[in-house]
């Protein structure tokens, strides 16, 4: 009768070592994810709390408090050559301009223009996503506004993004109208809308040039600074904020 061997029980014993350096990276993996998570809490905070239209200053403050949103952005042009970047950026720049200047009928139009033309190029994703942001800025024109311009600082960086967008606010600002000027304005469109059958509760002229007239039968008129009827719900209630 063969004697057998003796059970090797060593074989089976994990490493001690081995399984301290697997539970530290577990460790370390599980500190990441929440580390990870709380960020972005943080950065969805911060942006939550951003007004409905935050100026060129409250943008910027936000990619240099984040970073990482600086590099995200920059992560999407990939690897473009430097031409094909300054290409996008002189795309955007025009649309984010008329955004600033509560011009969403002529950022609608830009971005449905982009849309066309990426689609006769080939480019239906393309397309289609230039599609979705115009139809963001017909619905929802202040989100338009501050997704696109974190959009732009974040790829500009906060430096060139002020130096190309605070001169245009610094301009909106000194065009603001005076009182007398607001008072001259409200007299010309009661008179103006009641020669139109339009019966007049009240009339309100804001300092950007942004009108509110409201009927007698609670009918709401809002007017953008040329006089153009803002018939769009959302591009009549984004002015008012803008006006506020």
């Amino acid at each position: 009768m063969a004697l057998q061997a003796p059970a090797n029980y060593s074989l089976n014993l994990p490493d001690p070592l081995q399984a301290f350096q697997q539970g530290q990276a577990w460790r370390d993996q599980q500190m990441q994810r929440q580390a990870s998570q709380q960020r972005a809490q943080e950065i969805q905070q911060a942006i939550g709390s951003l007004p409905a239209r935050p100026s060129i200053s409250q943008i910027n403050d936000l990619i240099y408090k984040f970073p990482e949103l600086e590099e995200r952005f920059k992560k999407q042009l990939g690897d473009l050559s430097e031409q094909d970047k300054q290409a996008k950026l002189s795309e955007a720049i025009p649309i984010f301009a008329a955004l600033a200047n509560s011009k969403f009928e002529t950022a609608e139009q830009l971005f449905r223009n982009k849309a066309t033309a990426l689609r006769n190029s080939g480019d239906e994703q393309g397309a289609k996503r230039a599609e979705m942001q115009a139809d963001l800025v017909k619905n929802d024109p202040d989100t338009a506004y501050t997704s696109n311009g974190a959009m732009l600082a974040g790829i500009m960086g906060p430096q060139a993004f002020e130096q190309t967008f605070g001169k245009l606010e610094d301009v909106r600002k000194a065009a603001l109208l005076t009182p007398l000027e607001i008072k001259k304005k409200e007299q010309e469109l009661k008179r103006d809308l009641e020669a139109g059958g339009f019966e007049n509760h009240s009339v309100r002229i804001y300092p950007n040039g942004v009108s509110r007239a409201v009927g007698k039968d609670g009918t709401i008129q809002v007017r953008s600074p040329s006089g153009k009827l803002l018939e769009n719900e959302a591009s009549a209630n984004a002015a008012l904020v803008a006006s506020s």
